[in-house]
């Protein structure tokens, strides 16, 4: 096996993981390994009762000891080599599901209890599958070959298993697309630095293909609230497409198409009762805490998306309710928090109770028997690939803090000047004196950091726009994503008189500190006035660097929503989002809350 080969097997048995998952419970009439192989050795219909497996034979991981005389077998190499020849359909089974494989079907099946969660087949080909060829078989791994066209074993795919929620597919050299079938009730394109992008299928023609702007993993959650389905692909960009199917009482995306599929898939069915919830809005929900509908099933980071200043939001429930500040919104209730277990929603002016919440989770599962999305991510991506997407130093808050390591807080333009007033009003400025200039260095540094991100921003707007102009895209879909980026320098010209500039708190710092070398009757009324400038200069920073953040975030989910069913914008929208997504990184706390 080439080196390759062995790195992709390594990402797909993730040990690590499987360590979490050592509890065994037996299978079948006797006690077997938690990974097994079975030969049901008669065919299973089509609604087959996977529980009942008294009739079936588990496939030794040892095929010798089916010698007639296994010892002798084994001390002979002539008897090397056996393969196992099934009677008729084969399962594997985990703790976690079942997947079935045999002659008389066209997919490969997944079930988790009785209900079936997903099939995987190559697009087109409807005759039955060929041959099942048992490539491996032990305590911790199982890999199979499944072949569909009898005249062509490069039509094919190895299926690996191990003790965790995961399927490894490897397609042959001649499947060139294959299709997951599941039932999705909600399709999530996940973003650990901008928004998640949530797609609803109703949304949506029946029939008409969905591009999804996802570059390496995509999250559905299934009807039933009681699964979720998790497809991660090393292949950067490579194209997933949703199909809805047609509407129904229950609209879903019962299909994600690969095409030109050159490298392999994983596959993971994460399963718990509630395991994401709907919970729809009404009039009563507006100004009072409502206790949902919802009990979490486990400990996790459940996420839900909600309207803050026209820009789908994250919000992660917090372990209590209260209140946060927000640039640009001020003080508001935060939205979402659990009493005990219960969900419990506090919608505003502000967060305002429109449409429905969604609420799921991608990591931080608490729970030995639950992976997260991003434990999958992490097991089927390897470290390096993984750090991209979750992007763990991206999503660390920038510090504004000159002397944050030394203890010094609140160094912003209120509450340094509420620290220097303070110290006038107590008529001690001239004898702290060395207090108070640190302060205003300190204040000096932040506002130069808040300049220089806001720069940072106009810098990406200039660049995406100038990219946009040359991409030679729909005119129409260029001057969406335009109008949406050109408000943000409109916003900082609306605030230019405020904001003011680097020379401007350069003489505010001269004039603050020069009130320290002399008692003055006058220096408490002239901290007072230069400490409203100071802070009338923060607020309108702190104010436009959320806007900024807010309109970035909006040209990034817009990016990902326009070339939904348009495939020819796809390659634009993925750059603007990756441009925008950069500019994210490493917010500061007036742009957004911590890990948000």
């Amino acid at each position: 096996m080439s080196s390759t080969g062995r790195d992709a097997r390594r990402g797909w048995l993730c040990q690590a993981v499987a360590l979490l998952l050592a509890a065994i419970v037996p299978i079948g009439p006797a006690p077997a390994a938690t990974l097994t192989v079975w030969d049901t050795v008669t065919p299973l219909p089509a609604a087959p009762d996977l529980a009942n497996r008294s009739q079936w034979r588990a496939v030794p991981t040892d095929l010798l000891t089916l010698e007639a005389d296994p010892p002798k077998a084994s001390s002979d190499p002539g008897y090397y080599g056996r393969e196992y020849e099934f009677s008729a359909d084969t399962v594997v089974t985990n703790d976690h599901f079942a997947a079935v494989l045999g002659p008389k079907g066209q997919a490969i099946a997944i079930y988790g209890g009785s209900a079936r969660r997903a099939a995987i087949r190559p697009r087109g080909h409807d005759a039955p599958i060929h041959r099942i060829r048992l490539i491996r078989n032990s305590p911790d791994a199982v890999v199979v070959e499944v072949v569909f066209a009898p005249d062509d074993p490069a039509v094919s795919m190895l299926l690996y298993f191990d003790n965790t929620p995961i399927v490894g597919i490897k397609p042959g050299p001649k499947m060139a697309s294959l299709d997951i079938e599941a039932d999705l009730a909600y399709a999530v394109a996940p973003d650990f630095i901008a928004d998640d992008l949530v797609l609803s299928p109703g949304s949506y023609n029946p029939g008409k293909p969905v591009m999804v702007p996802a570059e390496n993993v995509l999250v559905g959650l299934l009807h039933g609230r009681d699964a979720m389905l998790v497809l991660t692909w090393p292949a950067t960009r490579q194209q997933a497409t949703l199909h809805a199917k047609a509407a129904t009482p229950n609209p879903a995306f019962d299909r994600i198409g690969f095409d030109h599929i050159g490298t392999s898939l994983s596959l993971a069915i994460l399963q718990s009762p509630a395991i994401w919830h709907q919970e729809a809005f009404g009039p009563g929900h507006l100004e009072k805490p409502v206790r949902g509908d919802w009990r979490r099933p486990f400990g996790a980071k459940w996420v839900t998306q909600l309207d803050e200043g026209g820009v789908q939001t994250r919000f992660t429930f917090h372990p209590s309710g209260g209140t946060v500040w927000r640039g640009a919104f001020g003080s508001y209730t935060y939205p979402v928090w659990f009493d005990g277990d219960t969900a419990v929603y506090h919608m505003t002016k502000k967060i305002p109770p429109k449409g429905e919440s969604i609420v799921y989770f991608l990591e931080g599962a608490a729970q030995p028997s639950i992976m997260s999305p991003a434990d999958v991510i992490q097991c089927t991506l390897g470290r390096e690939l993984a750090d991209t997407i979750l992007d763990p130093a991206g999503r660390m808050l920038r510090t504004h803090h000159r002397r944050g390591a030394a203890g010094v807080r609140r160094a912003c333009t209120c509450g340094g000047t509420e620290a220097i007033e303070a110290v006038f009003k107590a008529g001690q400025e001239a004898e702290r004196a060395d207090d108070v200039q640190g302060i205003v260095d300190d204040m000096a540094f932040f506002v130069t950091c808040h300049l220089g991100r806001i720069e940072q921003y106009m810098q990406m707007v200039r660049d995406a726009t100038a990219y946009l102009d040359g991409s030679g895209a729909d005119k129409a879909f260029v001057d969406e994503l335009k109008t949406i980026l050109a408000q943000i320098p409109r916003e900082q010209e609306q605030r230019k008189e405020l904001v003011k500039s680097l020379d401007y708190m350069a003489d505010l710092v001269r004039q603050t500190k020069a009130l320290t070398r002399r008692k003055d009757a006058n220096n408490l009324q002239s901290c007072l006035r230069l400490g409203e400038q100071w802070r009338s200069m923060g607020g309108a920073q702190d104010d436009l660097l959320a806007q900024c953040h807010r309109l970035t975030r909006l040209a990034f989910q817009q990016a990902g929503r326009s070339c939904a069913t348009r495939p020819e914008l796809l390659p634009i929208a993925w750059e603007i989002r990756a441009r925008c997504r950069e500019c994210l990184r490493n917010p500061d706390g007036y742009e957004i809350w911590a890990d948000y």
